[in-house]
């Protein structure tokens, strides 16, 4: 009836009153309200295991703006990406090194051949750090932007990693790059800054907190992870819990059991690194997962002497970017300078897609906006050059060693201090107290004691 139809136009006016077009984009005048309406998510491990069979991109338009998106909400990770880039990016480190032992997804590494040498390994990753970086510090719903730019780039990628993947086992019944791995590469990004802030020197609130899954609830929808299966669907301890859980069934068990191939991509990984460092080992496979049990709350692993040193290191700045809010901004700055320094040589790889590996102009096509296949990132291969990365002394590099440099020295002077002191005590003593060690120990206890009362 004409009534119905009326009332079916009112309905349809109210129920879209809140999107708006900009620039081509849908965007959300004001935050749908959804009241009594149960978010659809994930809510145990159990249910993201599910999405192993399932096509890893759902297929969602970009342009598309989700009916649970507020737009401001997921703006305010610009802020928090100011803030603590330094440690959001060692949390990614972390969850790096453990993540290699993940079989499905070392497989695609290893496949792709685009990070199996230092030189490449640190281009490949550094250019993912310049993709999270613009993440981080743009709007991805906007077509404008580089950040949704970024994402579609990689989401790109995706796709050809798994065509390709695909064309080399054709018979075989597992969905390469599934829904359920990609909810997997979501937990690493997003789990141990929201489970483990303040270990990571991030002192930050409840809401700060959610907000960040939020944005990465985000993120995954415009990776083409679907809100059945992603992480951050419902958020909050929810969210939480199924990062708990896959760390507990899924990465311990994978790391206690690496694959065959572990030793050598972390390796890898880790030395591509250290060419920030000037080459020198700061960091290695080792120390790194022991930071990452540590923050973990779970033991460390016996450690050589090179590598508690490199423990401890990375501890004591973790600990000062966390007291000095100050410092914790210098070491963001330098993070975002030192991204944005390497990525900048990304062409550089010729041969293949620095993300992907899969061969420039390959028959495995990305489909919107490289109709010839191959890599959407290369440059035309008469402007690539030679990769060739050598060690460097990187603003991160600076930023992370001279206050640790200044550290040692004041406490190498400070024992030297105190070790006079003592010596100075136990002579005034007397020197029938160096006849008998005990009393000597005894009147250096009680000497020092006497002179810290004395000058308190």
């Amino acid at each position: 009836s004409q009534a119905d139809q009326k009332r079916g136009r009112v309905e349809m006016a109210e129920s879209t009153e809140h999107i708006q077009v900009r620039n081509g984009m849908m965007q959300l005048n004001a935050p749908l309200v959804m009241g009594s309406v149960v978010p659809v998510g994930p809510r145990c491990l159990a249910d993201l295991q599910r999405g192993s069979a399932v096509e890893g991109d759902s297929g969602t338009s970009p342009l598309q703006l989700p009916p649970w998106l507020n737009m401001e909400r997921c703006l305010r990770v610009n802020q928090f990406w100011a803030e603590h880039a330094f440690a959001l990016s060692f949390s990614w480190h972390c969850s790096l090194v453990i993540g290699f032992s993940i079989p499905t997804l070392l497989e695609a590494l290893v496949f792709t051949s685009a990070s199996d040498t230092p030189a490449k390994a640190l281009k490949r990753y550094m250019k993912t750090g310049q993709h999270l970086k613009d993440w981080h510090a743009g709007n991805i719903w906007d077509p404008a932007s580089k950040a949704y730019q970024s994402i579609q780039q990689v989401r790109r990628i995706h796709t050809g990693v798994r065509a390709a993947m695909k064309g080399h086992a054709p018979v075989s019944q597992n969905k390469f790059l599934s829904q359920y791995d990609m909810a997997l590469v979501q937990t690493g990004f997003m789990g141990a800054a929201t489970l483990y802030p303040q270990k990571l020197g991030m002192p930050i609130s409840q809401a700060a907190k959610n907000d960040f899954i939020y944005f990465w609830r985000c993120v995954g929808y415009q990776l083409g992870i679907s809100d059945e299966y992603n992480v951050c669907s419902v958020g909050g301890e929810v969210s939480d819990g199924i990062v708990k859980e896959a760390i507990q069934k899924v990465l311990l068990p994978d790391i206690a059991h690496p694959p065959a191939e572990y030793a050598s991509m972390a390796g890898a990984y880790i030395d591509g690194i250290n060419l920030l460092f000037l080459g020198i080992p700061f960091f290695s496979v080792k120390s790194t997962l022991a930071v990452t049990y540590w923050g973990m709350g779970i033991g460390v692993p016996p450690l050589g002497t090179l590598d508690k040193f490199r423990f401890l290191c990375m501890r004591m700045t973790l600990f000062l970017a966390g007291l000095l809010s100050p410092y914790r901004r210098l070491l963001s700055r330098a993070m975002r300078a030192t991204v944005q320094q390497v990525s900048g040589g990304i062409a550089c790889l010729g041969g293949g897609c620095p993300l992907a590996g899969v061969p420039d102009g390959a028959s495995t096509s990305f489909p919107s906006g490289n109709a010839v296949g191959g890599c959407p990132f290369l440059a035309p291969r008469e402007n690539q050059a030679e990769c060739k990365m050598v060690a460097t002394c990187s603003p991160l590099a600076l930023a992370i060693m001279v206050p640790l440099f200044v550290l040692l020295v004041t406490a190498a002077l400070a024992l030297v201090s105190m070790t006079v002191l003592l010596f100075t005590l136990l002579q005034a003593s007397g020197a029938a107290a160096w006849n008998n060690p005990a009393t000597s120990v005894l009147h250096i206890f009680a000497s020092a004691m006497s002179s810290l009362s004395h000058f308190l």
